[in-house]
């Protein structure tokens, strides 16, 4: 459409279209190359609801209604950082993959997500400096108070278990710490078996669970 309102058809190979801005676009090479900045943009719908452009130092992808969606009929999607090494992978109907200069260190998960690593809360000290068997966790810093709370309900327990083989059973708690809240005792477990209890009056129980019992102090 020319300045008079009139349109015309173009035959051939259009090869460059500058617009009344002066915004040259060049269709050679089967590419089109837009000029560095916001206003030589690929604009996508009427009032310019999204929009995609270089500014000469970095790409843009500006979405101004409505949700932005990546979507994929069957495959993944990849996200790469850096070209050729993955930082995000989501899996079509599976886990969403996150890497740390290219190591897989986050999988969701049907039961909820598996880290490969340390897990680190409110720390970011050096994995090295801590006992190598116990690093799975690293929670808090070398300043102020830090802790872990346990919730659960007025009638249920809180527990830390200690399993040595996965085939369920009685191997998924060879020890164990249990706080019930039914009745506000602690006890702890060694051999899949209670070995001692504090009570809610603060009294210790070993080897038994009856107050009135020889090993009751």
């Amino acid at each position: 459409i020319d300045s008079t309102g009139t349109t015309k058809i173009v035959t051939g190979i259009v090869t460059t279209l500058t617009a009344t801005t002066g915004i040259a676009t060049d269709f050679t090479a089967n590419k089109i190359t837009l000029p560095d900045s916001s206003a030589g943009s690929i604009n996508v719908g009427l009032g310019s609801d999204l929009v995609i452009y270089h500014d000469g130092s970095n790409s843009f992808i500006k979405n101004s209604t409505g949700n932005l969606r990546i979507q994929d009929a069957d495959g993944n999607i990849q996200i790469q950082a850096k070209a050729g090494e993955e930082s995000i992978i989501a899996k079509t109907d599976g886990a969403v993959e996150l890497y740390y200069d290219n190591s897989k260190k986050l999988d969701t998960v049907s039961e909820g997500i598996s880290v490969t690593g340390t897990v680190k809360i409110n720390n970011t000290s050096s994995v090295g400096d801590y006992n190598g068997g116990a690093d799975d966790m690293l929670i808090g810093t070398h300043s102020g108070n830090h802790g872990m709370t346990i919730l659960s309900g007025t009638s249920n327990g809180g527990y830390i278990m200690f399993s040595d083989n996965n085939g369920g059973g009685t191997n998924a708690y060879r020890g164990q710490i249990e706080y019930a809240h039914s009745s506000d005792y602690m006890r702890f477990m060694t051999n899949s078996a209670e070995a001692l209890r504090i009570d809610s009056s603060g009294r210790v129980l070993i080897g038994t669970t009856d107050v009135g019992g020889g090993n009751a102090d």
